[in-house]
């Protein structure tokens, strides 16, 4: 099995609620958490840091940062890291090419997130997983 760049997402909150971002299609696309591509040797607040950047020029605090999961995806393993945070401050807009929607925690499930958000939010709401 071939072994994928690692993955960061982002739990980030504000007032009770999470961000959630979809590109915007003629086709319904899945939800997924603001992230992506964690670089080699990178440190996990500077990658949630840099990624919420780089989603919507969101300046975040990270509370804590959850055990890595490898994830089985399309014949690929890919280490996730998920990552709690806060919100400070928007410093831009949103891309045009992107929605943004903050959700209370519960509706999460009435949504279709990609694989690597779906799985990682499906491990953590898990009994034996922890918080």
């Amino acid at each position: 099995m071939q072994t994928a760049p690692p993955e960061i997402r982002i739990l980030l909150e504000r007032a009770r609620q999470v961000l959630i971002l979809r590109q915007r299609g003629d086709q319904p696309q899945p939800w997924q958490l603001p992230g992506g591509p964690r670089h080699p040797r990178e440190p996990l607040d500077a990658a949630a840091g840099r990624c919420g950047q780089e989603c919507g020029g969101l300046l975040l605090l990270v509370r804590a940062a959850l055990p890595p999961v490898r994830l089985h995806h399309a014949g690929r393993a890919i280490d996730c890291h998920l990552v709690l945070a806060r919100l400070i401050e928007r410093q831009s807009e949103f891309p045009a090419a992107c929605e943004a929607r903050w959700i209370l925690r519960p509706h999460w499930i009435e949504y279709d997130f990609e694989p690597v958000s779906r799985l990682l939010l499906s491990h953590y709401q898990s009994p034996d997983a922890g918080p």
